[in-house]
C-alpha cells in the first residue's frame, strides 16, 4: 500500500517563497508508486490550505499568497489529531522561524506523526544564531568572534553597543538577524557612519541581532548530512560563488536560469580545498550533527582558509534549501532516494522515541490533600 507523505511549506516567513519552491521541488520528484502525495500549504497569514493546485509553481504565481483560492482549509488542530489524521510521515520544506524553528515540529510530535529533520529542540537551537553560537562555543568548536544583543539593549542605550562593537570587533563587521536565513538581512558595516543606520534596518526583522567579526582569507564551504543519531552521511562540500562582498539571497536563489531555489546558485562541487581538509571539514560537520541532535539532512555552513586549514563554523539549515539534493546527487543517490531515505530516518526515530518510557507510577495523588 502507498503512505500517506504530507509535504509542508510556506509558512509566515520571510523566507516563504524559498519554500515553495523547495516543496514543489521535492513534490516533483517523489515516487508516487510508493507514496500518496498530501501537499500541506500555510501561507503568510498562517492558515492552513490543502488541494491538487498546490503541487503546480503557476498556481503561486497568480495568487495573492495572503489569500489563496480554490484550496481546501484545514482546522490543523483536528487534522493533525491522533485519532483522524490520515499522515503516515511528513516531509518538511520550511524556511525561517515559523516551522524550520520547531512549532510544527512540536506539533507533529503532539500528534505522533513521524517527520523528518531535528526535534523542537535542536531546531529551535539552530534557528537562533545567538544560541546555536553560544552551544558551539561551549563544545569548543571554532567560529568567528561575535557579539550579541536585542532590541530592548538598543532602546535602553546604543551608545554602549556601538562601543562594544568597535573595540571588541572592529570594523568591517556583519549584522545579521538572530532568527533569519537566505542571507535575508545580513549586511556588511565598514564604516562608523554607517553602523548606527544598518543596525536599526537589521532591528526591523528581528529583535536579536548577532554582530559577527569578518574572518579574513577564508572561502565559505558547505557540508550537508544525511542520517540521524544512529548513522549519518557527510556529503561533498561545496563552495557557493559570491557575485559580491557577502553571498547574498540572489546569489542562493536567482542565479540559475530554469533552475528554482538553492539548486540555482552557482557552486563549485567539490570546494577547491585539500583532501585532508576535506576530511576535516566533513567530520566537524559530522559533529555538529551530533551535538545538536540532528535528524534527516542538515546542511552546515563554514569558513575554511585553505592556506592556514583553519575551520570556522557559521550556522546549521535545518531544512537546507532545495534539501541540498544536488549535493546528494554528487554521492550517486538520486533525489528520489533522496526522499526515500527521509522517509526511512522519521520513521526510525518515530519508533525510537515511542520505546522510551512515559509514565512513573507514584502514589502522590493518594497522599494528596488539596
Amino acid at each position: 500500500m502507498k503512505k500517506n507523505l504530507a509535504i509542508f511549506f510556506g509558512g509566515i516567513s520571510t523566507e516563504h517563497e524559498v519554500s515553495i519552491i523547495t516543496g514543489l521541488q521535492l513534490i516533483k520528484n517523489v515516487n508516487l508508486s510508493k507514496y500518496k502525495v498530501i501537499p500541506i500549504y500555510i501561507d503568510k497569514a498562517g492558515s492552513w490550505w490543502t488541494g491538487d493546485k498546490l503541487t503546480n509553481i503557476d498556481y503561486f504565481k497568480s495568487q495573492d499568497l495572503f489569500k489563496p483560492k480554490g484550496l481546501q482549509a484545514l482546522d490543523f488542530s483536528s487534522f493533525l489529531s491522533p485519532q483522524s489524521s490520515k499522515i503516515d510521515t511528513a516531509i518538511l520544506c520550511f524556511h525561517g522561524q515559523y516551522g524550520e524553528g520547531g512549532n510544527v515540529q512540536g506539533l507533529l510530535e503532539l500528534a505522533g506523526i513521524p517527520y523528518q529533520g531535528p526535534g523542537v529542540l535542536g531546531s529551535a537551537i539552530a534557528m537562533d544564531k545567538i544560541m546555536y553560537r553560544q552551544v558551539l562555543a561551549t563544545e569548543l568548536v571554532a567560529q568567528p568572534n561575535f557579539l550579541w544583543f536585542t532590541q530592548s539593549d538598543w532602546d535602553k542605550d546604543h551608545q554602549i553597543i556601538l562601543k562594544q562593537i568597535k573595540t571588541q570587533l572592529g570594523l568591517p563587521v556583519y549584522l545579521k538577524p538572530s532568527r533569519s536565513g537566505s542571507s535575508i538581512g545580513v549586511v556588511k558595516v565598514d564604516s562608523e557612519t554607517d553602523l548606527k543606520t544598518q543596525i536599526e534596518a537589521t532591528l526591523k526583522l528581528d529583535s536579536r541581532v548577532i554582530v559577527e567579526k569578518e574572518v579574513s582569507d577564508c572561502i565559505e564551504v558547505n557540508v550537508a548530512v544525511l542520517g540521524d543519531q544512529v548513522s549519518a552521511l557527510a556529503s561533498v562540500p561545496e563552495q557557493p560563488i559570491k557575485s559580491e562582498e557577502l553571498l547574498s539571497f540572489a546569489d542562493k536563489y536567482e542565479k540559475g536560469g530554469k533552475k528554482a531555489g538553492m539548486a540555482s546558485a552557482t557552486r563549485r562541487i567539490p570546494a577547491p580545498i585539500s583532501s585532508e581538509l576535506t576530511k576535516q571539514v566533513q567530520a566537524l560537520a559530522l559533529r555538529i550533527f551530533r551535538i545538536f541532535d540532528f535528524s534527516g539532512v542538515v546542511r552546515t555552513d563554514f569558513f575554511v582558509n585553505p592556506s592556514t586549514e583553519e575551520i570556522y563554523a557559521i550556522e546549521s539549515n535545518t531544512i537546507p534549501g532545495s534539501m541540498s539534493y544536488y549535493l546528494w546527487e554528487k554521492s550517486e543517490i538520486t533525489y528520489p532516494q533522496l526522499i526515500d531515505r527521509l522517509v526511512e530516518i522519521a520513521e526510525q526515530t518515530h519508533e525510537r522515541k515511542s520505546k522510551l518510557t512515559s509514565t512513573f507510577k507514584s502514589n502522590i495523588l493518594e497522599k494528596a490533600r488539596i
